[in-house]
């Protein structure tokens, strides 16, 4: 996900989620082997001492069902 600004002087981008507070610095938001608890709404948050812009995003996780099974010794 990209987060696209501009401004003078060139403004401080930033990715909040906002379930937890954590913060990602920069305008991509990556996620190398994405999980289902990485789903959730993000915030791009762009600031310079003219002002500040945000713009939120939903993340949807979706992957197959994987099965559980009970390991028996016999």
């Amino acid at each position: 996900m990209m987060c696209n600004s501009s401004g003078i002087p060139p403004p401080t981008v930033f990715w909040v989620k906002t379930s937890n507070g954590e913060r990602t610095n920069g305008t991509d938001l990556i996620f190398p082997n994405i999980h289902r608890n990485q789903s959730g709404d993000y915030t791009c948050k762009a600031s310079n001492p003219c002002g500040d812009a945000s713009q939120s995003v939903e993340i949807v996780v979706q992957c197959k069902q994987s099965f559980c099974y009970d390991l028996i010794l016999l």
